[in-house]
């Protein structure tokens, strides 16, 4: 039971991604599974992914990437959670959809916009 547990520990930490925009400008780096969030709109609001759902992505003026490391390729949902008066407006690159599910087989750029309430 206990090489499940160290299996279990090993694969979330291989699954986790590199996420949060960099302070000093500089572009994130991109494996070659990696899906690129960015939010657009006057409003804000977070992403996250349904394989580290604790892991929020992006702001307005910071974009992340998810990192995916793990073979076989994996699947997971996006799901756009807009802040209090906003509203998720739609996605846009990759996502076509809501919900956004992705097969993390390539590089996507995905975006989420966020409209204020009026």
């Amino acid at each position: 039971m206990k090489s499940v547990g160290i299996f279990l520990v090993a694969f979330m930490l291989a699954s986790m991604a590199a996420c949060g925009g960099s302070d000093d400008g500089e572009e994130q780096t991109r494996s070659e599974h990696s899906i690129l969030v960015t939010i657009q709109g006057d409003g804000s609001g977070t992403v996250t992914h349904s394989l580290s759902p604790d892991l929020p992505c992006a702001t307005a003026d910071s974009p992340c990437v998810w990192n995916f490391f793990e073979d076989p390729v994996l699947t997971t949902t996006l799901t756009a959670t807009p802040d209090v008066g906003s509203e998720f407006a739609g996605w846009g690159g990759a996502c076509t959809a809501d919900p956004c599910t992705i097969t993390v087989d390539d590089q996507y750029d995905v975006t989420a916009t966020f409209d204020l309430i009026r």
